[in-house]
């Protein structure tokens, strides 16, 4: 299957999560199996912060490896080509990764993107050589499960009046006759930086909890949990518990 234009691959990149055991590896939907040896809390997963740019619209963001489709790729060739770009990895290499699944494609409306998540186990115990770009890739760390699993979520309070200019004409009207154009998005706090992460990478995040059948968790982490909108008599409320979140500054993806 070839790509089109406005679709992107990523990769996400897991390791100790292999105990020796034979994995099987597979590209296709990802199973309860596959996606519960990738959210063991024994293990960590890879993110990259992405590098500043004033063109990208996720720059500074924390966010998964990866990148759009070229003409005639398919999603598969384009999570191996960008991967290898951005952080120097070879996924083709079976002595170290084996791919256990993809998620469901995320799409988003807002953003004209459809994006494919393949799943990928480091096999090998030794270290993981990357060689970023530095044009694109400002870091690249791993997150222990642990965290993704128990860190407190958190909710950020947008305006639908900063997102609802990307949608089609028939959903702002829709938006706009919301009683307060309010609603709040999760998420956590992944190192001491603080570097947060939220929006794509996070909905992948939960998808892939929600395979393994982690489901209150991923409650927890879904935008329609924290979706609450604002009328006069939760306004206050609304906006106090979430701490004045969207007044702080931070890194986020």
């Amino acid at each position: 299957m070839s790509c089109a234009r406005n679709v992107a691959a990523v990769a996400v990149i897991v390791r100790g999560a292999h105990d020796g055991a034979v994995v099987p590896g597979t590209t296709g939907p990802i199973t309860s199996h596959g996606a519960a040896l990738a959210t063991s809390e024994h293990a960590d997963m890879l993110f990259i912060q992405r590098a500043t740019d004033e063109r990208d619209r996720w720059s500074g963001h924390v966010a998964f490896p990866g990148g759009r489709c070229a003409p005639g790729e398919s999603p598969l060739q384009t999570v191996v080509r960008e991967v290898h770009e951005e952080i120097g990895v070879d996924l083709r290499d079976a002595s170290m990764f084996t791919f256990v699944g993809r998620l469901r494609p995320l799409v988003k409306a807002g953003a004209d993107l459809i994006i494919h998540a393949f799943v990928v186990v480091q096999v090998s115990p030794g270290p993981l050589v990357v060689v970023r770009d530095a044009r694109e890739v400002a870091d690249v760390f791993w997150v222990s499960l642990r965290r993704l699993h128990r860190s407190a979520v958190d909710f950020d309070v947008y305006a639908v009046s900063d997102f609802v200019a990307r949608y089609p004409p028939a959903l702002r009207v829709v938006f706009r006759s919301l009683p307060r154009q309010w609603f709040a998005l999760p998420a956590i706090a992944v190192d001491g930086a603080p570097r947060y992460l939220w929006g794509i990478s996070l909905e992948l995040v939960r998808s892939l909890l929600s395979a393994a059948n982690h489901d209150a968790r991923a409650s927890a982490l879904s935008p329609r949990a924290g979706a609450v909108l604002m009328t006069r008599s939760n306004e206050l409320w609304l906006w106090l518990s979430s701490n004045y979140c969207c007044r702080r500054s931070r890194t986020t993806g």
